[in-house]
């Protein structure tokens, strides 16, 4: 496969979908509310990742599969910031929303660790598939346990 062919059909479709994500996702949040929107991308990230990791087996269906994984994988963060500006008081804020992010990255950090410790184990692409779905489900309970913020005032 040549250079431009693994472009366009490996990494311009998830560049897509992301940059339509960024677009539409803060529409979504507004409309289903942040809570809702967080797990609905968090599931669909879930499930998209083993899909395009497993079954995705022509150059073609990266196409396809780029786009929803860029999609569902980018908009999470869509909703960051007004999830977690709605969540702490005035106060807080900025050292709360701080926190709870640079936790966040410092835990996601550890991903590509647990990733090559199991594909000792297991396929590179199970292993990925694992920690990604373990991940979002971890996602999907942290946003459960929070409060729904559309309409709060600040």
């Amino acid at each position: 496969m040549q250079f431009a062919e693994k472009l366009t059909t490996g990494v311009a479709p998830p560049s897509a979908g992301r940059s339509r994500a960024l677009l539409s996702a803060g529409a979504i949040n507004d409309t289903l509310g942040r809570r809702a929107t967080f797990i609905v991308f968090s599931i669909c990230s879930a499930i998209m990742v083993p899909l395009y990791l497993t079954f995705v087996t022509a150059n073609w269906e990266l196409v396809p599969a780029g786009l929803l994984l860029g999609y569902f994988a980018s908009g999470i963060f869509s909703g960051f910031g007004p999830f977690l500006s709605e969540l702490f008081p005035s106060s807080l804020r900025g050292a709360a929303q701080g926190f709870c992010y640079n936790v966040g990255r410092g835990v996601a950090g550890l991903g590509p660790f647990a990733v090559g410790l199991l594909a000792t184990r297991v396929a590179i692409g199970t292993a990925m598939s694992a920690i990604a779905v373990g991940a979002y489900a971890i996602a999907v309970l942290a946003a459960l346990a929070l409060p729904e913020t559309k309409g709060v005032e600040l």
